[in-house]
C-alpha cells in the first residue's frame, strides 16, 4: 500500500473507534407549541450569526467523506450519530432540500457568503446547542430553545470535530478521494482549479489542527460528553489563546449543560455564573468562541493597522433577527396526549412545598418598573445569585472564570490594566470593539444600536463566585440538572448526593416521566458521566436535616419529591392558576435582506 492510501486507511480505523453507528431517521418528530410559526423555526435553524470553524467552506462540508470510505460525512444517518437533530423527511435521498437549508444538512448547521472570499461558509449557530429532543417510544419530542444533546465539542477520537478534521486530512492525502471531492465541489472548474482547491483545502486543514493542537496540550482533560462544553474556558482560549497570544491558553475543566434559552430576554443577567448582561455582547461572545472569524493581532503578536483590528465574520442584524425570534418563544409545555397525564392534586400539594422551598431563588422575581436596570425592558426579572459555598455545587465554572489572568496588553500596549485581566473584563473589551466596528460598518443608527444592544442595556461584566438559581418554567424538558448536568433526574435533584447515581448515562437515552429526567440504562451511543471527576461532581442543591455540603432546605419525603416533580410540569400553565405568560417585547425585526431565510412566508413547510 502506498504512503497515499496508507494514511487514509488508518484515519479510518481512528474513526471507528469510539465512533457511535449510523442512526435510523427518527419515525416522528412532534413540535410543541412554544408560540413560534414554522417560518420563526426555520428563521431560528438556520439564520446565520457568522462562524466560520476554520474557514471551512459548506459545499466542501455537503462533499466530504468519511476517512476510508465513500460514506458522506454530512449523511443525515451518519451527522445524527452524535446528537444533531433532522426531520424524518431529511433521510429520504429523494426529497428536495428546502431552499434554506441546500446541503440537507441538520439544525444549527447553515451558511454565510463570506465578504472577503465571496465563498459560502459553514456557520454553526446557537441553534446546534439550544435545540433539544426528548425521546418518548419511537416519538421525539422537539424542545425548541431547550439543551442540545450532541457531542459537537468533545475532542475524544471517534466523536464530530476529530472525525470532521480526520475526514480533511483524508481528502487532502488520498488523490482518489480529492479527485471525488473536487469533481463535486469544483462543478464546470473540474479539473482547471484543481491546483488552487488543493492549495485552499491544505490551508483549512493547516488551520483546523489546532483543534489537535489543544488535544495534544490537554487543555480540556474533562470529558465533555454529550450536551456539554466548557463555554467560558473555550470563549478564552479561543479569542484570548488563538486569536490573542497562545500564551493565554487554560485549563478548561469545567464543562457545564448546554443551557435553555426561552425567557431570557427578561433576565437581568445570563450565563451560569450571572456574569454577562448585554444580549448582543452576549452573542457575539458566542458566536467568536464557535470560530467567528477575528482580527486582533498580526505575525508574532504584533499590532494590526486600525483599518483591520477587531474587524470579524459576525453577522450582527442577523443576531438581533435571532434575539428577536426568540422573545416569541415560550417554554414547553407538559403534552398529556404524549406524556402520562398530570396529578393536579398532587402538583398543588407540589406548589405549595415548592412556594416554601424553593422559590425564594427560582422566583421568578420581577422588578418593579421604577427598579429595573434595564428600564426600556416591558418585563425584567432578577436572577438570584447563589454563592459556591451556599449552594455546595462543583465550584470549578465559577472559579476559573474569576481567577484565571490574561496578557491582553497586544490591544493597547499603553494601558497597563491589559496586562493581567480577568476573562469576563477581557471578553467585554472584544466585544464592545467588534460590536462598534460591525455597527459603523453597517450604519446601523443611534436608534437601531439601542434596539440591537437588547432594550439600550450596555456591556457589564459581574465576576461573583457563585450560580444562578433561573426560573424553572420548562425545566421538566432540560434534563441532566445542576450547571454540569451532573444529576440526572429531578428525583434525583430532590435527594441527598449520596443517593444520587455517581455514573449514568447521557446521550442517546430515553426520558424518564415519572423522576422527571433521563431514564436508566446503557444504551448504545450513549457517553457515560462519571461525577467521581472534578468538574463533574454532583455535590451541594441538597434537602435534608443532618447538614452536610450545599443544604438548602430540610429533608424531603418521597411524597413530597414527587409532588414537586408534578408541579414542575405545569409551572407557569396559566389552566393551572399560574400567571399568564408575558407577551413579547414586539415581532422579530428580520428584514428579507438578512442571509438566511427571513424572507420566507410564514407558513414555510420543512
Amino acid at each position: 500500500m502506498t504512503r497515499a492510501l496508507l494514511l487514509p486507511a488508518l484515519l479510518a480505523c481512528a474513526v471507528a473507534c469510539g465512533t457511535p453507528p449510523d442512526s435510523p431517521p427518527p419515525r416522528r418528530v412532534v413540535h410543541l407549541d412554544q408560540g413560534w410559526s414554522a417560518r420563526d423555526r426555520a428563521i431560528y435553524y438556520f439564520t446565520p450569526q457568522g462562524t466560520e470553524l476554520h474557514g471551512l467552506r459548506y459545499g466542501w462540508f455537503t462533499a466530504l467523506e468519511l476517512p476510508g470510505s465513500r460514506k458522506r460525512l454530512a449523511d443525515p444517518r451518519v451527522l445524527s450519530r452524535w446528537g444533531f437533530l433532522y426531520e424524518p423527511a431529511q433521510f429520504d435521498p429523494d426529497a428536495v432540500p428546502p431552499p434554506f437549508n441546500p446541503g440537507n444538512l441538520p439544525v444549527g448547521f447553515t451558511s454565510h457568503r463570506d465578504p472577503l472570499s465571496g465563498e459560502a461558509m459553514l456557520d454553526i449557530t446557537c441553534a446546534a446547542c439550544h435545540t433539544g429532543q426528548l425521546e418518548v417510544g419511537d416519538t421525539s419530542i422537539r424542545i425548541d430553545g431547550g439543551p442540545a444533546r450532541h457531542s459537537l465539542a468533545s475532542i475524544k477520537l471517534g466523536q464530530f470535530v476529530p472525525t470532521l478534521l480526520l475526514a480533511l486530512q483524508a481528502t487532502a492525502a488520498d488523490p482518489f478521494a480529492f479527485d471525488r471531492f473536487a469533481r463535486r465541489t469544483l462543478g464546470v472548474r473540474y479539473p482547471d482549479d484543481k491546483p488552487a482547491l488543493r492549495e485552499r483545502l491544505n490551508g483549512v486543514v493547516e488551520a483546523f489542527s489546532i483543534e489537535g493542537f489543544h488535544a495534544s496540550k490537554g487543555l480540556y482533560p474533562v470529558e465533555e460528553g454529550w450536551g456539554r462544553t466548557d463555554a467560558l474556558d473555550r470563549i478564552g482560549n479561543t479569542v484570548l489563546g488563538d486569536d490573542l497570544d497562545p500564551d493565554n491558553y487554560k485549563i478548561g475543566n469545567a464543562p457545564v449543560s448546554l443551557p435553555h434559552i426561552w425567557d431570557i430576554w427578561k433576565f437581568d443577567w445570563v450565563q451560569w455564573n450571572g456574569s454577562a448582561a448585554q444580549p448582543m455582547a452576549r452573542n457575539v461572545g458566542e458566536a467568536l468562541g464557535v470560530k467567528a472569524r477575528l482580527e486582533l493581532v498580526g505575525p508574532r503578536g504584533r499590532a494590526l493597522p486600525a483599518d483591520r483590528l477587531y474587524d470579524s465574520s459576525v453577522l450582527i442584524r442577523e443576531m438581533h433577527c435571532i434575539e428577536t425570534t426568540l422573545w416569541q418563544l415560550r417554554p414547553p409545555r407538559w403534552n398529556a396526549a404524549l406524556l402520562p397525564p398530570v396529578d393536579r392534586a398532587r402538583a398543588a400539594t407540589g406548589r405549595a412545598l415548592f412556594d416554601r422551598h424553593c422559590r425564594h431563588c427560582h422566583g421568578p422575581h420581577v422588578y418593579k418598573k421604577s427598579e429595573q436596570p434595564t428600564p426600556r425592558k416591558p418585563v425584567e426579572w432578577k436572577m438570584t445569585l447563589v454563592p459556591t459555598t451556599e449552594i455546595g455545587t462543583d465550584t470549578r465554572t465559577a472559579s476559573n472564570f474569576l481567577d484565571y489572568r490574561y496578557d491582553a496588553s497586544a490591544l493597547d500596549p499603553a494601558d497597563p490594566r491589559l496586562e493581567s485581566i480577568d476573562a469576563g473584563t477581557a471578553l467585554a473589551v472584544v466585544t464592545a470593539k467588534v460590536i462598534a466596528r460591525q455597527y459603523a460598518a453597517l450604519g446601523v443608527t443611534p436608534e437601531e444600536r439601542v434596539r440591537y444592544d437588547g432594550f439600550g442595556r450596555t456591556i457589564a461584566v459581574q465576576n461573583e463566585r457563585a450560580y444562578k438559581a433561573r426560573p424553572l418554567h420548562g425545566i421538566w424538558a432540560t434534563a441532566p440538572y445542576l450547571h454540569n448536568g451532573s444529576v440526572p433526574t429531578v428525583y434525583d435533584l430532590l435527594s441527598r448526593e449520596e443517593d444520587r447515581p455517581t455514573t449514568f448515562q447521557t446521550g442517546a437515552v430515553q426520558f424518564d416521566p415519572v423522576l422527571l429526567g433521563l431514564a436508566r440504562g446503557d444504551l448504545p451511543g450513549s457517553f457515560r458521566f462519571d461525577t467521581t471527576i472534578p468538574g463533574n461532581t454532583n455535590t451541594g442543591h441538597q434537602f435534608r436535616d443532618d447538614g452536610g455540603v450545599g443544604v438548602i432546605g430540610p429533608a424531603l419525603s418521597d411524597d413530597d419529591r414527587f409532588a414537586i416533580i408534578e408541579y414542575l410540569k405545569v409551572m407557569g400553565d396559566p389552566a393551572f392558576g399560574d400567571p399568564p405568560p408575558d407577551p413579547p417585547p414586539g415581532p422579530p425585526e428580520c428584514p428579507p435582506s438578512l442571509q438566511g431565510p427571513a424572507s420566507l412566508p410564514q407558513d414555510t413547510a420543512w
